[in-house]
């Protein structure tokens, strides 16, 4: 009849024989793929590409259940119309309907609804299908997530429905189960393209060491060391560090992959393929790569950091000799007003030893009457960071002025 989903479709229905399961698709992998319709009728092909598209939705609305019994079958499979929805597909194309068929709110069985109010565009499409029977059950993920629903249409009435409902049971397990699985490679497929996307565009060198092998290295590595990927992949990685760091490298990365702890942060420098040293910072990790434990290793050049510490280290250097040398007296204070540091002359002229005066307020080295003075006169050096002509009594450590 018209409300029973095993039976015929409404469309000459012929005597019942045993199934026969010609066409069978799963919404969200693949639906029923038709047969060109008429010059009103859409392809096939698009409303099955529609129906994938709207599959998520119904299977969203879709709730868990048990095993279902044959009416229950066509209500999970049909109930996917509502008021709103059938007057929508009074004027519309059948690649529209069956778009709107899938959209959640399910309530009464497809067959009973649309044979009521559209005999003639479903009797229509069924027979441009060739349809006589079908059959649907709901697929669900191992936690009861829904993901669809699994139809089969048949050019024959089905008549074992216990059969049918053994058969879609069984098979519906496995199209979920390989559903899931898709799902699963193509989320890490995803995922493993967004890291390496990440790691090719990193402004370090980035290695995977594993048996003490370079087994990966990326595009700012070849740039570093100029060895090619291929060069450098597959090499012993102590290869490329330079001969005085590779003790204390080695012995990390053995003790690292034993569990034990060890800097995770160091500098080092590598070798070039022309032999040139490069310093850099090195930050190594224990991962698993390809099943296995393995290390990934980060190197940032540091040229420019090294040479602007050792610019800064030259010029040190200069201001220590001038300050040492030179004739005047001389001395650094901190803002606090404390005394840092204070030249040859000056200790000469006071009788002090450095380790005297250092870490001595500055008000020591004064006379008391030109303390008051000395005050003011450091806090204007505070404020505009310069004192120019300005006359104080100093005392010696013998107090003599």
């Amino acid at each position: 009849s018209a409300g029973d989903p095993f039976g015929g479709g409404g469309v000459g229905a012929g005597e019942p024989v045993e199934a026969e399961v010609v066409e069978a698709e799963v919404v969200e992998a693949e639906v029923v793929e038709a047969e060109v319709v008429e010059a009103e009728v859409i392809e096939a092909e698009a409303v099955e590409a529609e129906v994938v598209e709207a599959a998520p939705a119904a299977a969203a609305a879709m709730p868990q259940v048990d095993m279902p019994s044959s009416d229950e079958l066509s209500a999970i499979f049909m109930k996917t119309v509502e008021e709103k929805v059938i007057e929508a597909l009074k004027g519309a194309e059948i690649r529209e309907a069956i778009v709107t068929l899938l959209e959640p709110r399910i309530n009464e069985t497809l067959n009973e609804m649309l044979m009521e109010t559209m005999p003639e565009l479903i009797q229509k499409l069924l027979k441009e299908m060739g349809a006589e029977g079908y059959a649907g059950i709901p697929l669900y993920t191992r936690d009861g997530k829904p993901l669809g629903i699994f139809v089969v249409i048949s050019k024959k009435p089905i008549s074992d429905k216990k059969l049918a409902i053994s058969m879609m049971t069984g098979y519906s397990e496995r199209v979920s189960a390989e559903i899931e699985r898709s799902e699963a490679e193509e989320a890490l497929r995803v995922s493993e393209e967004k890291y390496s996307s990440l790691v090719e565009r990193s402004n370090d060198g980035i290695v995977i060491i594993q048996d003490q092998e370079l087994r990966f290295v990326n595009t700012m590595m070849t740039k570093l060391t100029g060895f090619s990927k291929q060069e450098a992949t597959g090499k012993p990685f102590v290869d490329f560090i330079a001969p005085g760091y590779r003790k204390i490298v080695v012995e990390r990365y053995k003790s690292r992959m034993a569990g034990k702890e060890v800097p995770s942060k160091y500098e080092i420098e590598i070798i070039t393929k022309k032999g040139a040293l490069v310093p850099v910072e090195l930050s190594m990790s224990v991962i698993e790569y390809e099943g296995k434990p393995a290390n990934m290793a980060l190197m940032r050049d540091i040229t420019e950091r090294k040479r602007t510490e050792d610019a800064l280290r030259t010029s040190e250097n200069k201001f220590r000799q001038f300050f040492e040398n030179e004739p005047a007296y001389a001395y650094m204070v901190s803002p606090k007003g404390v005394i840092i540091d204070i030249n040859k002359a000056a200790l000469k002229a006071f009788g002090y030893d450095k380790k005297e005066l250092v870490g001595k307020p500055i008000e020591a080295m004064y006379a008391p009457e030109s303390v008051p003075k000395m005050k003011q006169i450091f806090n204007k050096w505070k404020e505009t960071g310069k004192v120019e002509n300005e006359e104080l009594t100093v005392k010696t450590k013998k107090g003599e002025r």
